[in-house]
């Protein structure tokens, strides 16, 4: 197999070299990436879960290209030390929905996880809503974290059953319903032209719901102080998640103070209509009111394609484009995140995508009482 994408490479690189008379360059090959780094995972021994997200999610700039598409699995097969206990095999006799239905079956019976890189109801998916399709995989902004991800789920719901896989076609998780959804905004689309206009109507949107929350009975912002209150409203625009630097490198890590603090300063900056290459005066701890409103809003770029939403029980989040009124949220056992569902008429639910919700990432939710309900996924 490795070999065939070999041979595509090469190929494709002497017909290049004919056109430009210029060696290649084959450092940045996938092919070349996979074969160099054969050794390594074999004796890292990686599941493969975890080699799927390397080429399709960790480099999702650089994907594995592939002459036969249902090589984006088979080719990587060799390299994962799970391969034969999920009953994986490579079959050419299947198409490629087929092979993508069978390898997302088999990785969602270890952990809901994989439901963040699906398509879910977006107008492109081709397929069941839970399969993923791994010529086009949804990139979660939660992943952007480096540590100390989310866990919605709660530490210990990873003992309990996590799907159910006898239904052709269909796949069931048990979890439980947080609410649903009443009211949806716009899509977030940044414009560098307009960057600041743009980023201030996304982060007002959520401001607007968050009001509107206030009204309901059993908002869970009603009883909030101030200085709580400021900090959801600074945490929703961007995922509950702040960039930091190390290394001369960018990271993610979840909100910290740091990020209640930027809020701040990128709320100063927008009231004001100031140009961001304007002034560049200094707060007390030394780092300007501008670079602190720009690492803001770099965070909240990152929510690129994602609208603000209001649920009918006060709570406000961020979900897919696709999500609509209605939509359910539920969180599954074992799911780091909650996920927007669309109840269908046979009843069984559509997955719409990942969503972040202010107040139930990390297991606050699943430590209530609730009503456990099976999701049958369509």
């Amino acid at each position: 197999m490795a070999a065939r994408l070999l041979d595509w490479v090469i190929d494709q690189s002497t017909t290049s070299n004919v056109v430009n008379a210029e060696p290649s360059d084959f450092s940045h090959s996938p092919a070349l990436r996979l074969l160099d780094n054969r050794d390594f995972y074999r004796e890292t021994k990686d599941p493969l879960m975890s080699i799927l997200c390397r080429f399709y999610v960790a480099e999702a700039h650089m994907p594995l290209k592939v002459v036969d598409v249902r090589d984006r699995i088979y080719a990587l097969l060799g390299l994962s030390i799970d391969a034969q206990s999920l009953e994986i095999t490579p079959d050419y006799s299947i198409d490629v929905e087929s092979v993508y239905t069978k390898v997302s079956t088999a990785l969602l019976g270890k952990s809901p996880r994989l439901l963040q890189l699906c398509q879910g109801t977006a107008e492109t998916v081709n397929y069941s809503s839970w399969v993923v399709d791994w010529n086009n995989v949804r990139l979660p902004p939660s992943e952007l974290l480096d540590s100390q991800r989310f866990m919605a789920c709660g530490k210990g719901d990873y003992r309990y059953q996590l799907a159910d896989t006898s239904v052709a076609n269909h796949i069931s998780f048990k979890g439980a319903v947080v609410t649903s959804v009443r009211d949806v905004g716009t899509t977030f689309t940044p414009d560098h032209a307009r960057r600041l206009e743009v980023c201030r109507q996304y982060v007002n949107e959520v401001g607007e719901f968050f009001a509107m929350s206030m009204e309901i009975t059993g908002s869970p912002f009603r009883d909030c102080t101030n200085a709580q209150l400021f900090r959801a409203l600074s945490r929703i625009p961007v995922g509950g998640m702040e960039t930091y630097s190390q290394d001369g490198r960018q990271y993610y890590r979840k909100a910290t103070m740091v990020n209640y603090m930027r809020y701040k300063k990128f709320i100063d900056i927008s009231s004001t209509s100031a140009d961001m290459s304007g002034s560049t005066s200094s707060d007390t701890s030394g780092i300007t009111t501008l670079q602190s409103a720009e690492k803001y809003m770099v965070a909240a770029e990152e929510m690129a394609g994602r609208k603000p939403f209001l649920s009918r029980e006060g709570y406000v989040g961020l979900g897919p484009s696709d999500l609509k009124a209605d939509d359910t949220i539920a969180i599954f056992y074992g799911a780091p995140v909650p996920f927007a569902l669309r109840f269908q008429a046979d009843g069984t639910y559509k997955l719409v995508g990942e969503v972040y919700v202010y107040s139930i990432m990390d297991g606050e939710y699943m430590r209530n009482a609730f009503t456990e309900v099976n999701f049958q996924l369509s």
